[in-house]
């Protein structure tokens, strides 16, 4: 605390004064409650007392007299006490002072404040919005979170799917021409008594479908891209004029169509009378139908109405260049109305005089009788055709675009079968694209165990490589050390000997030794040339003998006048393509395909199979290019489903053309044309000589 104040305070006196305060404040028990850290008062222009400026309106009203005091009393006399040791009394200040607070030290200052970190929210995974294609009953519940913009009855109870029990053979390039006529038309058949409510009822719908014919056309580049398979399937549907579109058919009749609602053949009787009331197609050579879906409806008095949509097989008796005619049912009813109808009268007008005749004074003018006509308004009565359904062919595009706002059981119905139908061909593809996943992926799983083949026998190749190289290596080294230890011998045998040896013997031996070293360096150096030497003459012979074949094989080409050519042919497989672009669906109206699908698109097609795990997901993925951990990824189909082939093919050589004979052929050609018209006029004229 001393250091503090010694830093604080500018000189060593002000120093120790704080130092006094500060003890004679902790020194009586409160602390530094009293204590006030050291600020020297500021003083005006260096230097001087302060004191504030003159002010008159502060000093108030000015005062009277002063008030008359009591005298005081006497001063009693001082009476001097004994002194006292000396005792430093702690510091008071005049203003009030606050509580005493204990002394606390100087704390380090606190880091800025952060925002802890957020943690990042799981994201979805594709899974959890992907349902079942072939989930047999659905209830409510399953229906609502399916399809939510589907406005469905407050009776509707669940919907059975019948056909993933069933081995549809449906085709999807069925034309039928559907022919829609105004002119044909069907009355309204005579109503039935209503059954009670307390009968369950039962109701049978056909859905006839048909495909549109893609025509092709004569020029490749004016080919359009083919559209989205689900604006080229349709169906031919009904619509009341009281309400909104429904699939053909209505309820079964005891009276009509007799036998037990509960048995499918009597639900088919029922649809056939129908479809022929509504648009007069008789579908009684149909011999294949295939129950499509069942819809229950619980009703507030207790019973279960049914409604079952069926897909006859009208592909095998319809079709070709013959249309089907498709009438209109209306109801046909007499009304007054006011027509206008041309009436002849008789009328009399005045005959003028003829020019020449003159007029005499008195003469009355001629009348002459005309008939004339008139528009008169008449009423009468006419027979007039209202319209109660008609029918007309909508795309599953189409169908499949319904909203909140289609609020009538019969639209709902037609919704739902759509759904199913797109359904059965999702199911349909995502086997096929499974097929071909699973064949990418022991392709791809065969491209990489050659791979790995191919490089555990280069590294093997490698590794035996450089073995041998160490080996060699070895060798040299093994065999340099020889050497030297060698002739470290010899030159140590060499010193000893040379010891009992003169100067002459020992410069004869060496001289003898170099000139058996030069012999040996030009006899390597003379066999490291022809060993040098030979190595060109192969590869001058080598280089001559391809040059020589392939003379060889220009001189065949020339001789067969064509030359082998290599061709490289794309294909693209329909077989592939085709289930990928069925889930690549356009969006919006207008919308074109993209040509991929992501990652998790895909991933939710298996998956809607429900019988793989995730594990085999992620490896026929992997197989495909697309790893887990590149979740980004898209699969381009369109690549998947090309393949590239190399051949080779014969094609023929052309001869390079003489410009000099090209130029004196043009020349000749007119000389022996006018050649060719005088021998033409010549024989001509023999021909009349030998006429004379």
């Amino acid at each position: 605390k001393y250091r503090e104040l010694k830093r604080d305070t500018g000189s060593s006196e002000e120093t120790e004064m704080e130092w006094q305060r500060y003890l004679a404040a902790t020194r009586g028990g409160r602390g530094t409650g009293g204590y006030r850290p050291y600020a020297p008062t500021p003083r005006p222009y260096g230097g001087g007392s302060y004191k504030p400026a003159y002010n008159p309106a502060a000093r108030g009203p000015p005062r009277g007299p002063p008030a008359q005091q009591p005298r005081r009393p006497p001063v009693q006399p001082h009476i001097p006490r004994a002194a006292r040791p000396y005792q430093p009394q702690p510091y008071q200040s005049t203003a009030r002072r606050p509580a005493a607070v204990p002394y606390q030290p100087r704390q380090a200052p606190q880091a800025p404040y952060q925002k802890p970190a957020q943690q990042p929210r799981p994201t979805g995974r594709a899974i959890d919005s992907v349902f079942l294609y072939e989930q047999g009953e659905r209830r409510l519940t399953d229906v609502c979170h399916r399809y939510p913009k589907l406005a469905l009855s407050a009776d509707f109870e669940k919907v059975t799917h019948h056909w993933p029990g069933q081995t549809l053979e449906i085709p999807l390039d069925c034309p039928i021409p559907f022919h829609t006529d105004p002119d044909l038309t069907l009355p309204v058949p005579e109503a039935e008594p209503e059954a009670p409510e307390t009968e369950a009822k039962v109701t049978a719908r056909v859905m006839l479908l048909s495909t549109m014919k893609q025509e092709e056309p004569e020029d490749e580049k004016k080919k359009v891209a083919q559209p989205h398979l689900s604006k080229r399937i349709k169906f031919l549907v009904a619509k009341k004029a009281n309400g909104g579109l429904m699939s053909i058919g209505g309820p079964w009749s005891e009276s009509k169509d007799g036998g037990n609602p509960a048995n499918d053949k009597t639900l088919i009787k029922t649809a056939t009378r129908h479809c022929k009331e509504i648009c007069g197609i008789d579908l009684s050579p149909c011999k294949t139908w295939y129950k499509f879906i069942e819809i229950h409806y619980k009703r507030t008095s207790g019973v279960v109405d049914r409604t079952v949509i069926f897909v006859p097989d009208i592909w095998n008796h319809f079709g070709g260049d013959e249309q089907v005619k498709v009438y209109k049912q209306v109801h046909r009813q007499e009304v007054e109305v006011e027509e206008e109808v041309e009436v002849e009268i008789e009328v009399e007008e005045d005959v003028e005089a003829k020019e020449g005749e003159e007029k005499k004074e008195g003469d009355e003018k001629e009348k002459k009788k005309m008939t004339k006509k008139i528009k008169k308004k008449v009423n009468g009565k006419k027979v007039v055709d209202n319209i109660t359904v008609r029918s007309m062919d909508l795309s599953l595009n189409g169908i499949l675009e319904y909203d909140m706002q289609d609020k009538h059981e019969e639209t709902a119905e037609l919704s739902l079968f759509a759904e199913a139908f797109d359904e059965m061909l999702s199911s349909k593809y995502a086997a096929r694209v499974l097929e071909i996943l699973k064949a990418k992926k022991e392709k791809t799983d065969a491209q990489a165990a050659d791979l790995k083949r191919k490089r555990d026998e280069d590294n093997a190749e490698r590794q035996a490589k450089l073995s041998a190289e160490r080996e060699e290596r070895e060798a040299k080294r093994r065999k340099v050390e020889e050497e030297k230890k060698k002739e470290a011998e010899l030159k140590q045998k060499q010193e000893e000997e040379e010891k009992n040896m003169t100067e002459e013997q020992i410069k004869e031996r060496r001289a003898k030794e170099a000139e058996e070293k030069k012999k040996k360096d030009e006899e390597e150096k003379k066999k490291r040339e022809e060993e040098e030497k030979k190595k060109k003459e192969e590869e001058e012979a080598k280089a001559k003998a391809e040059e020589e074949q392939k003379k060889k094989r220009e001189e065949e080409e020339k001789a067969k006048k064509t030359r082998t050519q290599v061709v490289t042919t794309t294909t693209i497989d329909q077989t592939v393509l085709e289930p990928f672009s069925f889930f690549d669906k356009p969006t919006g109206h207008g919308g074109q395909q993209v040509g991929h699908l992501k990652r998790e698109q895909v991933e939710g097609i298996l998956h809607a199979m429900g019988n793989l795990c995730q594990r085999e997901v992620d490896a026929l993925l992997r197989g495909a290019g697309l790893p887990k951990e590149k979740a980004h990824m898209s699969l381009y189909y369109k690549t998947l489903a090309t393949t590239t082939h190399t051949t080779t093919k014969e094609v023929p050589i052309e001869e390079p053309k003489d410009e000099s004979k090209e130029m004196e052929e043009d020349k000749e050609a007119p000389a022996t044309e006018e050649a060719k018209e005088e021998g033409v006029e010549e024989a001509k004229a023999d021909e009349e000589k030998t006429e004379e």
